[in-house]
């Protein structure tokens, strides 16, 4: 069975649930699949909600410190749980717990004999947001599919858009640099994809810092939390 979570920035979280009775209560075991800043945090705060959560992941040291309860990534509010592309980083526990809407994809649709079992199920495991009056949409598995494609569709475009921006960055500092950016210092701040995560993936600024020390700058880097992933991605430049 298969449950969507749709957050703010549109991006879909999969995972796979099963069910039994303990102790004379009904209680939902998943599985997830990957325990990255996405997978990971989903499935503490399923725990969090009071499920019954493994994690499965193939890089050895990431599930040594999920079973010892450290993040292997910085996530405010990531109080991990046992064992264990889109929730915003900086605010996955917050989207996971509180989410702006949710999508399931049932077998056979809502209205089959399966789709109201699985949406029975599925509702147990979000009982929590749904009762704060979270907007729920019941579908079969082609419509959720669909709506995902379209938000990553759009999702594309910008990230085309934003692409571009990097560039006239690079070329604003030169104009100000009078023309040059060779033996010129140049102070980067924030090497991470957005504030509050030190995931550097497809960074504009660590992009940027690049790009301008390719251009002969002299670059200093800093950031709060993901100085050491930026260190380890573009090592020429000078961090603080």
């Amino acid at each position: 069975m298969v449950s969507s979570v749709e957050t703010r920035s549109g991006v879909f979280c999969v995972i796979l649930l099963s069910c039994s009775w303990v102790a004379a209560v009904r209680v939902v075991r998943m599985t997830v699949i990957g325990c990255g800043y996405l997978g990971a945090i989903h499935a503490a705060c399923m725990a969090e909600l009071g499920h019954e959560v493994i994690g499965i992941d193939v890089d050895p040291e990431k599930v040594t410190a999920l079973q010892a309860a450290r993040a292997p990534f910085f996530e405010p509010g990531a109080a991990l749980a046992w064992n264990p592309e889109f929730l915003r980083e900086g605010h996955a526990v917050e989207d996971t717990l509180t989410p702006d809407r949710l999508v399931y994809g049932v077998p056979g649709g809502p209205g089959s004999t399966e789709g109201k079992a699985a949406k029975a199920l599925l509702d147990e495991v979000y009982a929590t947001p749904l009762g704060r009056g979270t907007p729920l949409i019941v579908t079969d598995y082609q419509t959720a599919e669909l709506g995902a494609d379209q938000t990553l569709t759009f999702l594309r475009e910008v990230d085309s858009i934003n692409m571009r921006r990097r560039i006239r960055m690079v070329d604003l500092a030169r104009e100000v640099c009078e023309g040059s950016l060779i033996g010129k210092r140049v102070a980067v701040l924030g090497a991470a994809f957005k504030p509050l995560s030190d995931d550097i993936r497809d960074s504009p600024a660590l992009n940027v810092a690049a790009q301008i020390r390719l251009q002969g700058g002299d670059v200093v880097l800093t950031d709060p939390a993901a100085v050491d992933n930026a260190r380890k991605a573009v090592p020429d430049i000078s961090y603080a």
